[in-house]
């Protein structure tokens, strides 16, 4: 049998190109435990991962590896029991405003017992215009009794001029 996937974002809208949870649900309808799950998303050009990442393998266990601002990311050494479900998450976000769609072909998920996807999943994200923020540590970690520099960056992802803003 094959390995079954759901996947999704939360929330299914954003603003400004704020930061949403992906999931990839994992799903073993089978007998035998999946070993080595492994695949590599490539997402569309302006969906990218955010900063921070925010991975978390679940009790998929394996490793997601990938860098905040790019299009992709990998997952591998997972593992599924026998009728056996688990999720990964990660923080998402868009640099265009607009609805992209994200989908991980058939065939894209192998194990090390041969299985994959038979079938394509894919999910949507909406980014409104508006204005986000973000901030940044650097160096981060650092040593105790070192210092940081803070960088707050206000993206104006909307097609008119933000005046008179603002931060407490």
């Amino acid at each position: 049998q094959a390995i079954a996937l759901v996947k999704g974002f939360d929330p299914l809208i954003v603003t400004g190109g704020a930061s949403s949870t992906m999931s990839v649900q994992l799903i073993n309808p089978g007998t035998a435990t999946l070993t080595g799950i492994a695949f590599t998303d490539t997402m569309p050009s302006e969906m990218i991962l955010a900063d921070p990442v925010n991975f978390n393998v679940g009790t998929c266990g394996g490793t997601l590896t990938g860098t905040s601002g790019t299009n992709s990311f990998s997952f591998s050494g997972g593992s599924l029991p026998p009728q056996g479900k688990c999720t990964l998450t990660l923080s998402a976000t868009m640099t265009a405003n607009g609805n992209l769609t994200n989908t991980i072909p058939a065939g894209a998920v192998t194990t090390g017992n041969g299985i994959t996807n038979s079938d394509p999943v894919q999910a949507s994200l909406t980014n409104l215009p508006g204005a986000s923020i973000s901030k940044s540590f650097s160096p981060n970690p650092i040593a105790p009794g070192s210092t940081t520099q803070l960088t707050i960056t206000i993206r104006n992802t909307g097609n008119i001029e933000l005046v008179e803003m603002g931060m407490t």
